[in-house]
């Protein structure tokens, strides 16, 4: 199926790599979003699990190994062209992921991978909806880190 024009949505995952206090973030180097800074990810193959699909494309985007946590968002992306047709339909199901390996170097359909401190990504020129999941991923490793701290008193 054609990512433009498609007769139906396309299925794409995306992995929020959290490393300390920094997120892994890709510039795109294809469209739709050809130049952006945005999480890695991409389209689902027919028969493969959603959780295998956002650790491969991680891996052939940056080069990383990563482990999935947790679900952090599932959301829908249309976007129409000059007549309000839609160009682009995706439901992306994003990923809180953390690396356990590889080597970070961009790949695939990435033109750069770079991490980037939690305290810039607010002035970061990112879409709307990438900066919120960004700063959920954060959130909920922040949950994970606070209950690490309870248990250990």
């Amino acid at each position: 199926m054609s990512r433009e024009y498609p007769s139906r949505p396309i299925l794409g995952v995306g992995g929020v790599v959290i490393n300390g206090d920094s997120v892994l973030l890709i510039q795109r180097d294809k469209n739709p979003g050809r130049g952006i800074w945005t999480i890695p990810g991409g389209r689902v193959s027919s028969g493969e699990p959603l959780r295998d699909a956002a650790r491969r494309e991680v891996s052939e985007e940056t080069g990383l190994v990563v482990s999935i946590v947790d679900t952090i968002k599932v959301l829908e992306i249309i976007v129409p062209d000059q007549s309000g047709v839609p160009w682009y339909h995706y439901v992306l199901v994003d990923y809180l992921a953390l690396p356990t390996g590889g080597e970070l170097m961009p790949a695939s359909d990435a033109r750069d991978a770079t991490y980037y401190p939690r305290d810039r990504v607010a002035a970061m020129d990112l879409l709307p909806v990438t900066k919120e999941v960004i700063l959920t991923a954060f959130d909920m490793v922040d949950r994970v880190r606070e209950a690490e701290k309870t248990q250990q008193y």
